[in-house]
């Protein structure tokens, strides 16, 4: 009987699979494990988003809920953040400011 693991292509897939979401795991729990709002935004922006830019696909609640942090601990750092001239905000996109 043929397992699956025998088939070279879905074990290579299999394998790429799992690997990305380890690298995702990791970078996840290193993001959490930063104590300040700004620094898991700014954490975030710089290794999950992609050109630095994060789009918000739902809520800024759910993002928030993402990061670990409260809406308003959200709110309050992205407003900070822009203030600041660390990110730049549009409507549904959050990115690293070019300065």
């Amino acid at each position: 009987m043929l397992s699956a693991f025998d088939d070279a292509v879905f074990r290579n897939f299999w394998i790429q699979s799992l690997s990305h979401e380890v690298r995702h795991l990791r970078t996840q729990v290193e993001r959490l494990s930063l104590k300040i709002a700004t620094e898991r935004i700014l954490y975030y922006l710089g290794s999950e988003g992609e050109y630095h830019l994060a789009v918000i696909h739902n809520s800024k609640k759910d993002w928030a809920s993402e990061l670990g942090i409260t809406h308003e601990a959200l709110y309050g750092s992205l407003s900070e953040l822009a203030q600041s001239g660390s990110i730049v905000c549009m409507r549904d996109l959050v990115r690293l400011s070019e300065s």
